[in-house]
């Protein structure tokens, strides 16, 4: 791991004297947000009289399930931008994809982050769900992505080439990738999280101008 992923993996875990997780918390339809903590998982009973529901439950074209690892009590969400998080492992079920969450690694076993689509879309064809030459096939896998064209997808692999990552956490201004602000990065697709009439955090895939 190269220095600059070490000192941000080392900063987040360092914060407030005691470690850190991150995580990605994904629900169905690909609904997401940035969080941190180790609250204990709710029941199921309580999954939609507390905060989190804000982000679930949906449904959407895919019939997508994803179940994150925790889901955070309290939305308490990390002040600075959050990088290097190890994303989705996506498994293939016919027309469906599962989205299961891993936990944010040390230094030791750092690794640098996938995209969301990507990972479903490599997967997706691997299982033999999508053809890699249908491009109509894998069109919703890239609509609930929010890309829509081969130009979209163009630019997510040259994103990851580029930057090793997709997502970001930001306002309207600042978009940050890997613990760096890029200027050339816009949101080409985002979500508001607000409890309580206050937007709590943004965040999106990313697309290069």
């Amino acid at each position: 791991m190269s220095a600059p992923e070490a000192s941000t993996a080392q900063q987040a875990e360092s914060k407030g004297g005691e470690k850190q997780y991150c995580y990605l918390t994904v629900f169905r339809k690909g609904e997401w947000g940035f969080g941190h903590g180790i609250e204990p998982e709710p029941k199921d009973a309580e999954k939609h009289e507390k905060p989190w529901s804000v982000f679930g439950p949906h449904t959407n074209s895919l019939g997508a399930i994803a179940t994150p690892i925790k889901i955070l009590e309290n939305h308490q969400y990390w002040p600075d931008p959050i990088a290097y998080i190890k994303m989705c492992r996506i498994d293939a079920d016919k027309d469906a994809f599962r989205a299961t969450l891993l936990e944010f690694s040390d230094e030791h076993q750092q690794e640098r982050p996938k995209g969301f689509m990507m990972a479903a879309w490599t997967k997706l064809c691997d299982s033999g769900v999508i053809s890699r030459e249908n491009f109509d096939a894998g069109l919703e896998v890239m609509t609930a992505c929010g890309l829509q064209t081969r130009e979209h997808l163009r630019d997510v692999r040259e994103a990851l080439k580029k930057y090793g990552g997709l997502w970001c956490h930001s306002s309207t201004k600042e978009i940050w990738v890997d613990g760096k602000r890029r200027h050339n990065l816009e949101l080409k697709k985002y979500n508001h999280t607000v409890q309580g009439g206050k937007e709590l955090s943004q965040g999106g895939v990313l697309r290069i101008l």
